[in-house]
């Protein structure tokens, strides 16, 4: 939880003393209640319906929707590469650090890796495994690089060093361009000889900028609404206790206000508790305030630190008061105004870990049934000194190895996506959200490895950069990648204020009394029911999420498209992420693949405009039509929607009832 630079520092929740489905189902429906005219389409079934330009949120009158066949647009047009840096080099700002993965000079024993390059399912990326021979000289991790051999722009595309990993996928790539990979593997000497892929060309069928699906016949798990938790700024004012039900807030991260004799303010919890919504307490907030805003560091007293620890978890639970888990710190290591100058510069990485222990240790023996989360690491890194030199902080592998020594069992393992200032670099080609994805996949890999930890959750505890987090586009992003990476929470960072008011995290305004647009996209989120179903798109920057369920025979989906942070007015755009201009409108295809194979449909769609994303919205507008199926074989069909001009930055909500 941070502010942007121009905001002048981070804000600190120290400070502040202040069936979700099917309700949400039902406010997503009232949205098609407020009298709007229905729309037919006409013309062949197979033609699947599409719709017209939207310059505003003004609808076409019905017989603008089937528009004139789009040219095909070739899908590389405009494709975003990320700026090559060498990473055999150190950098000017990073420096050999120790156990670094990319320490310059050869490394004598190293052995090259196999090495297989392929495309990542419908999308132009580009997905790197690799494995290490199992004799000789191990490594401890690797550099990959990535080359477009034909194609527009031939030369390097982009160099990533990795710690832990074994795979890496390239985004934002194009298709019918060719691409081979190298890994070399590393060691604190230096690198060995590359291992090289062969050949990888991405292909698609796909004829306008993006094709989406939405695969109503698959399962994805249920539908929990993981990603509708809140960081904070949730109040009894204004319309939080009942939009915290109609978002289905699925869990609320802060601390309870601190009074004199271990006394404590509920009054946001209870808003919470009463939406249905999991609690975690953060407990160096709470540390913060018993010390007058002046706290000491742990390590200058552990005995203290320990007896302060039990004491408050003891006053905790003796309020009465539902805790689901128990957060010992938020960003270790960050520049977060828990200490003064002299106490951030005493922070080590080892430090930090026996802070973590000595927590732990103290919460499990006041309640052994505690369910103890961390360590909400400021972004995800998985070796030492991955972001420099100077970092206080340890990154994951450490964590993990430390954990499973000392016999730590997590009730989740938990980090934060919210980082807008590292860019693309070496250990990230990009700042798109579905890199949770490969973060996520490799947290589970690294806990497979340790069998000793168990089988902790995963929770994201904050996500969304300042950026583009209010772009309802950029927003559905996030949401489907945390639904692709099967997180089982994550609760949206608050930013520039946000934290403090009664916004539902910037979902709201300042006051709390009016939604923002991605106020929107997150109701449809919300009325998700039943199953998640697999999605696929062809694009990086046009991404999908779907549900279904049987018992109401409805689909719902999400469309959301992020191509530049233009809408935002929270600081500029980083600096190595989505760039300041916008992207004109696209042509996008929606195939929805449904369990029926006859009769016809029922649709609405709700366009949520991006272009004004941080000024208060009124509901949208959505379109009513009805489509034949297209039979796809036994008890499954398919219909297509097109949307021949989507805007960068809107979200498009879909139901469909059969």
């Amino acid at each position: 939880m941070r502010t942007s630079p121009a905001a002048g520092g981070r804000q600190h929740l120290w400070r502040l003393r202040d069936q979700p489905g099917k309700k949400a189902l039902l406010a997503f429906s009232a949205l098609f209640a407020i009298g709007l005219p229905t729309y037919a389409a006409t013309g062949p079934a197979s033609a699947g319906l599409t719709l017209p330009s939207i310059p505003q949120v003004t609808l076409k009158p019905a017989t603008d929707l089937l528009s004139p066949a789009l040219a095909p647009v070739t899908p590389a047009a405009g494709a975003l590469t990320a700026p090559v840096r060498n990473v055999l080099t150190p950098q000017p700002t990073q420096g050999p650090v120790a156990s670094a993965p990319s320490a310059p000079g050869a490394a004598p024993g190293l052995q090259a890796p196999t090495v297989a390059a392929a495309q990542a399912g419908t999308t132009p990326d580009v997905v790197v495994t690799w494995a290490y021979p199992t004799s000789g000289v191990q490594a401890t991790g690797a550099i990959v690089e990535l080359d477009r051999i034909s194609g527009a722009s031939p030369g390097r595309v982009a160099q990533i060093k990795c710690g832990s990993c074994t795979s890496i996928t390239f985004r934002q790539l194009a298709f019918a361009s060719t691409y081979v990979a190298r890994v070399f593997a590393t060691d604190a000497a230096g690198e060995g000889a590359p291992g090289t892929s062969a050949p990888v060309t991405p292909t698609t069928s796909c004829t306008v900028a993006a094709c989406v699906g939405i695969d109503a016949a698959s399962s994805r798990g249920p539908a929990n609404h993981a990603a509708a938790g809140l960081l904070g700024s949730l109040s009894p004012q204004g319309r939080d206790p009942s939009d915290a039900k109609a978002l289905g807030t699925s869990i609320f991260r802060s601390s309870p206000g601190a009074y004199a004799n271990n006394t404590y303010d509920w009054t946001n919890y209870g808003v919470a508790t009463a939406a249905g919504a999991q609690t975690i307490v953060m407990l160096d907030a709470l540390w913060k305030v018993d010390h007058h805003d002046v706290a000491p560091t742990p390590w200058s007293n552990w005995p203290a630190y320990s007896q302060w620890m039990k004491s408050t978890v003891s006053s905790l639970l003796a309020s009465g008061k539902p805790i689901d888990y128990w957060d010992v710190y938020n960003e270790p290591g960050g520049t977060n105004g828990y200490y003064g100058s002299a106490a951030y510069a005493s922070q080590t990485p080892a430090l930090l870990l026996q802070q973590f222990l000595v927590a732990y240790q103290a919460i499990k023996a006041v309640d052994p049934w505690a369910q103890v989360i961390g360590p909400d690491l400021e972004y995800w890194s998985d070796y030492p000194g991955q972001y420099g030199p100077g970092a206080h902080t340890f990154d994951m592998v450490t964590f993990l190895n430390f954990a499973a020594a000392n016999n730590i069992k997590l009730g989740a393992l938990t980090w934060h996506e919210i980082v807008d200032n590292l860019g693309p670099n070496p250990e990230e080609n990009s700042l798109l959200p579905s890199t949770i994805d490969d973060h996520v996949s490799q947290a589970r890999a690294l806990v497979a490895a340790r069998p000793s930890l168990g089988n902790p959750k995963i929770f994201v505890t904050e996500y969304g950069m300042p950026e583009i987090q209010k772009i309802p586009g950029w927003d559905v992003g996030y949401l489907s990648a945390l639904t692709n990476a099967g997180v089982d929470e994550a609760s949206r960072a608050c930013w520039n204020g946000d934290c403090g008011k009664p916004d539902l995290d910037g979902l709201l305004s300042a006051n709390g009394k009016s939604p923002l647009p991605a106020y929107y996209d997150r109701l449809v989120y919300a009325s998700m029911s039943g199953k998640m179903v697999a999605t696929t798109s062809t694009s990086d920057t046009v991404t999908v999420l779907g549900s279904y369920d049987p018992s109401s025979r409805t689909i719902t989906g999400l469309v959301g498209r992020g191509a530049s942070c233009a809408q935002s007015l929270q600081g500029g755009c980083p600096s190595a992420g989505p760039g300041s201009s916008p992207g004109s409108p696209v042509g996008v295809n929606i195939t929805v693949t449904v369990p029926w194979n006859a009769g016809a449909v029922q649709i609405a769609l709700t366009r949520v405009s991006g272009s004004l994303a941080m000024v208060p919205a009124g509901a949208p507008h959505q379109v009513f039509t009805g489509e034949r199926i297209t039979p796809d074989g036994p008890g499954k069909g398919s219909i297509t929607i097109s949307i021949p001009n989507f805007n960068d930055g809107d979200a498009y909500g879909l139901r469909i009832s059969h």
